[in-house]
């Protein structure tokens, strides 16, 4: 192990007494990873890989223990010798925000408190959350510059995000939920958080605490969720048309929130610009090709949002038939879930001699969908776009476009862009 992997390993007390060692993978890991792979049973390894998956090819397993600790990063957990837990994330693309996150324990380890354990973890970066809540409140000039007019709104819902956030984690046990053992799948869904009930699940990455100032942020974010009904999702940090917002959206949109603590982390894309409406990153105006490309990737990233629901459907009905096969969960529910299989062509509606359930091959049908969604947002620039002319004309044929670029949505070209609209109907 190297100095620096070395200074991010640590000793710890589980719940039941347990001590166990967490540190970064390593490349000399590959046979440790195989032997705890063997261990996991059918179910664990579902959730984790979504599919039977009863052995780690060579090629998987080299990627899986040699990460750089930057973009790809990845932990382990071992008791006496013994590797019982992966925590990893790998980011979309170099220095993204957003990254794909996998977390798995051992059948005999889960339960044990490893996931207890890392809420301690969380907890700490909640602090650290709180104080850069209090820095970008404190910072007038800031606030100005990223809402302009709407600079004191933001700052009394700064106020209440990090109220909200210190409840949530001093009630963790009601008021915060993750997926330790991937019981989520790999839709690109980081978090959410509900106002009404102010509850709030976190991905892996941040309750592993796997890249620190990640976690700050989105927990910032989440928290502002939290913080007043109207904080919503308008488009995710820097993506297409985030720069030139108007102020009454972005005072409402959870990841302008984010600027001033990536400001005082030193991950800005934005330090020291002032936020103009109508304007680009780079100080000119929001041209046609701008406005159009802003248009259809929020779209899509509609459509992706609704994907996650029907996938996170269609999981709860499996887990309530699963935890007991006489559930009514199934008939109650099933003319809505015919008509997500039937759209995302699953197989649920030719199960014969009448659909009963919603198998593990659905729920990979039906997540594949959700990440094919999100790859759709995320392509949305690399489609040209018409100097001028009819404005919708023009966000649907992106749409088109980068759903061609990406192939088969559901193996019926025909009925890809019908499945797009189904799930966020214009």
């Amino acid at each position: 192990m190297t100095d620096k992997a070395a200074e991010r390993s640590a000793d710890v007390l589980l719940s039941d007494g347990t001590t166990v060692h967490v540190r970064q993978i390593q490349p000399e890991d590959g046979p440790a990873v195989v032997a705890t792979h063997s261990r996991f049973s059918e179910r664990t390894r579902y959730l984790r890989f979504f599919s039977p998956y009863p052995r780690i090819p060579e090629r998987d397993l080299h990627r899986f223990v040699n990460v750089d600790h930057r973009d790809r990063e990845a932990f382990v957990v071992e008791v006496g010798g013994r590797l019982v837990a992966i925590g990893r994330y790998d980011r979309l693309a170099p220095d993204a925000g957003d990254a794909e996150v996998a977390f798995v324990v051992e059948d005999a380890f889960q339960g044990r408190g490893i996931g207890p354990l890392l809420m301690e973890y969380l907890a700490a970066a909640a602090r650290d959350a709180a104080d850069e809540i209090d820095k970008a409140m404190a910072d007038e000039a800031g606030l100005k510059e990223v809402f302009g007019t709407q600079w004191k709104t933001a700052k009394t819902r700064y106020a209440k995000a990090k109220a909200a956030l210190q409840k949530a984690i001093k009630n963790s046990d009601k008021a915060i939920d993750t997926d330790y053992n991937r019981d989520d799948p790999q839709t690109n869904l980081g978090g959410w958080a509900y106002f009404p009930t102010q509850h709030m699940h976190i991905g892996g990455d941040v309750a592993e605490d796997l890249d620190h100032n990640g976690t700050v942020i989105t927990l910032i974010h989440e928290a502002c969720h939290l913080a007043h009904p109207d904080v919503d999702d308008h488009g995710y940090y820097a993506t297409d048309g985030f720069f030139g917002m108007s102020e009454a959206l972005k005072v409402n949109n959870a990841a302008h929130y984010e600027e001033l603590p990536a400001r005082s982390l030193g991950v800005s894309r934005f330090a020291t610009k002032t936020f103009t409406p109508g304007t680009t990153a780079s100080g000119t105006k929001e041209t046609f090709e701008d406005e159009v490309r802003r248009a259809a990737s929020e779209y899509l990233r509609k459509a992706w949002d609704a994907a996650v629901d029907a996938h996170a459907y269609l999981r709860n009905i499996a887990k309530q038939m699963e935890a007991n096969p006489k559930s009514t969960a199934f008939a109650k529910s099933k003319t809505s879930v015919l008509e997500i299989s039937n759209i995302e062509h699953l197989t649920i509606h030719w199960q014969q001699p009448s659909p009963i359930t919603v198998t593990t091959l659905d729920l990979s049908l039906s997540e594949g969908v959700a990440h094919a969604m999100s790859w759709l947002q995320d392509h949305t620039g690399q489609q040209a776009v018409a100097s001028s002319g009819d404005r919708q004309a023009a966000v649907s044929a992106v749409v088109d476009g980068v759903i061609a670029d990406h192939g088969e949505l559901t193996g019926d070209a025909g009925e890809d862009r019908k499945l797009v609209d189904w799930l966020l109907p214009t």
